[in-house]
């Protein structure tokens, strides 16, 4: 909250910290487990998105993650899409 303008979901966020980072959004990756605060507001500012879903939640919204699994799911994603 210090050093920050916004807040999850907001996209101006995400916005701040890729340009906090200096990283083009569309070189940007969201792992992200909650998909309304990580996966939505990503994907809708162009980023590369995976959702690492709780046991038995399927995506409100199929399609909108680029990729979704566990965690080593989202290791073998990662080294397909470099």
């Amino acid at each position: 909250y210090d050093n920050m303008h916004a807040s999850k979901p907001s996209t101006d966020y995400y916005e701040e910290i890729l340009e906090g980072v200096e990283a083009r959004v569309d070189c940007a990756v969201m792992v992200g487990d909650d998909w309304g605060n990580d996966i939505v507001p990503a994907k809708a500012l162009g980023m590369n998105t995976f959702w690492v879903p709780a046991d038995s939640e399927i995506p409100p919204q199929p399609g909108v993650a680029d990729g979704t699994g566990t965690l080593e799911d989202c290791f073998e994603w990662l080294r397909s899409i470099l």
